[in-house]
């Protein structure tokens, strides 16, 4: 901050002109955000794009956009400045109780599918963004470490007769390894994540998602004959409205989940309604409000709460939808979401590193 206005007080005092990037905040709803290409691997942005600018992403001045004015104000005439709005506060909620409703799984038989011999990357689907599943019945035994195509694009849930064996994630240093061990007929369950195309810098002509290439295990025993399933999530899937008819937890399959809350009857409309949700316990997935999806969490941050603008919720009184998909659910471990009145912001270890 003190960099920044004696930066810009160096720059009035020659009465020079200038221009900041960026001013306001702003945010990457649902899978929209980018990536960075830095060194060997690609690295997803954030779904909150602030960057600690001077307005943050609802809108709101910070202390750094007072610091500008002020320095602003010594280099033009008095009063010329105006003065800032009245900005209404952000509110929060109580805890909001999630419950398990339906699997990711559960959705394949009425998803695009293609059958091949390889993998098929997620762009041969005509598809940009979301997840791809890759399924494959064993033919013959086979043991070893789990390479898929060229490398992880980008973050493989590796499945074994529908348990969770491992996680395989190009965003890593350490992408991780999987060994496995198959059995004729068992059946193994790639999910892949596309965590963000690389936008600017370099890389561009290779950004397709998914797995390209072969799937092969320990010395190269190539596995032929797959399916692979569409699952873009542009739209939630049906069967999300069940009451309170709480779905048998099998597994470790992805989850969707779902809760509801009002707005306190003196809450303002739109502006006076934003918070940040977070979702305390979550490991990893996608939250969507009234339809509205506004984007990804990751329990090792920096982001620990998404930004939910007034506008999308329901005037007070009325029921706001909250669908959650928990990429990495726990029977025995509670989704509580809850509405903030700042946004929260730090690191914590990341259950899934192998580092």
């Amino acid at each position: 901050m003190d960099r920044t206005t004696s930066d810009l007080a160096w720059v009035l005092s020659g009465e020079d002109s200038f221009n900041i990037y960026m001013f306001h905040g702003g945010t990457n709803w649902g899978f929209d955000n980018g990536a960075v290409w830095s060194g060997d691997r690609s690295l997803a942005v954030t779904t909150s794009y602030d960057y600690g600018a001077p307005l943050d992403e609802s809108g709101r001045p910070t202390e750094l956009y007072h610091q500008i004015r002020e320095t602003i104000a010594k280099h033009v005439p008095a009063g010329s400045i105006p003065h800032v709005p009245a900005v209404p506060r952000l509110i929060q909620t109580g805890d909001i109780v999630l419950k398990p409703v339906l699997s990711l799984f559960d959705m394949l038989p009425k998803q695009p599918m293609i059958e091949s011999a390889a993998p098929v990357p997620m762009e041969h689907m005509d598809q940009s963004y979301g997840f791809v599943l890759y399924q494959h019945t064993v033919e013959e035994e086979a043991e070893g470490i789990l390479f898929v195509g060229d490398g992880p694009r980008d973050r493989v849930l590796v499945y074994q007769n529908g348990h969770r064996v491992g996680i395989i994630d190009g965003t890593y240093s350490s992408p991780g390894r999987v060994r496995v061990r198959l059995n004729e007929g068992d059946l193994l369950q790639l999910l892949v994540e596309n965590l963000g195309r690389v936008d600017k810098g370099h890389k561009f002509e290779d950004q397709r998602k998914g797995i390209v290439g072969n799937v092969t295990v320990g010395t190269r025993q190539t596995l032929e004959r797959w399916k692979t399933y569409s699952l873009p999530l542009t739209k939630l899937p049906r069967g999300l409205s069940r009451g309170d008819k709480v779905v048998v937890f099998h597994r470790q399959s992805p989850m969707f989940y779902t809760g509801s809350f009002r707005l306190a009857e003196n809450a303002q409309p739109g502006l006076g309604s934003d918070m940040f949700l977070s979702i305390d316990k979550a490991i990893k997935g996608q939250v969507w409000v009234n339809g509205v999806n506004l984007g990804r969490y990751w329990a090792m941050g920096p982001q620990q709460s998404l930004y939910l603008p007034g506008c999308y919720l329901n005037a007070a009184g009325r029921s706001n939808k909250i669908v959650v998909l928990e990429l990495e659910p726990e029977a025995n471990r509670p989704m509580v979401a809850k509405g903030l009145s700042s946004r929260e912001w730090f690191n914590r270890p990341d259950p899934d590193s192998v580092v």
